[in-house]
């Protein structure tokens, strides 16, 4: 169903279509929100790739690969993200996740 839409002086009918389509383009070109979830020495973590940085998520000791995955479910969903989640085995993430899991100890100390 398409759109109506009114002409205005400074901002014709055409130019809002435009800026619609255009605007749905850069919508449809995001990086999408992904989060790789692996077992990192026996406990559940996550990655979220981003352009300039990644996001991890670490949980507490003991958290089940159900509960962390709702969890972060529910956190994202309060920012308007809705991540789809795949679980593999990539030692490149695992290492950048156990970077951030040593400087959080040290941090804590």
């Amino acid at each position: 169903m398409k759109e109506q839409r009114l002409d205005f002086s400074d901002y014709s009918a055409e130019q809002q279509e435009a800026d619609v389509r255009r605007n749905k383009l850069k919508e449809d070109n995001r990086l999408p929100f992904e989060v790789y979830v692996m077992r990192v020495n026996g406990e559940w973590s996550g990655v979220m790739p981003r352009a300039k940085h990644n996001i991890i998520f670490s949980p507490d000791n003991g958290v089940e690969l159900k509960e962390f995955v709702e969890d972060v479910q529910k956190d994202l969903a309060e920012l308007g993200i809705k991540p789809r989640f795949r679980c593999v085995n990539n030692f490149g993430i695992a290492k950048q996740v156990l970077k951030a899991k040593l400087i959080e100890k040290m941090k804590s100390r």
